[in-house]
């Protein structure tokens, strides 16, 4: 995987890894793995890269937070919660 433009928080130091998703946010990426892990990089102010344990089938990133599903369906997020972006309703999980 390749990255271009601003580097000022290190959004442009790509993990190692084989990728089946990718997803940028305003100054952090975070990318799912083929064997379902998450690495996050970049930015992490706001915890935006302190990724959650567990396998995931999917991941998106928000300015400063990341949303991911686990492979059990339950929904996660991570990062800068100051409106309300990482309130998961109890008991949400993608089918």
């Amino acid at each position: 995987m390749v990255c271009w433009g601003d580097n000022g928080f290190g959004q442009c130091n790509v993990s190692a890894g084989q990728f089946v998703a990718v997803s940028a946010g305003r100054f952090h990426s975070v990318a799912l793995r083929e064997d379902g892990a998450v690495v996050c990089w970049g930015d992490n102010s706001r915890g935006q890269c302190d990724v959650p344990e567990g396998t995931f089938v999917a991941v998106s990133a928000g300015g400063s937070h990341n949303i991911a599903v686990r492979e059990d369906g339950t929904v996660v997020c991570w990062g800068d919660n100051s409106q309300g972006q990482c309130g998961v309703p109890p008991g949400l999980v993608v089918l």
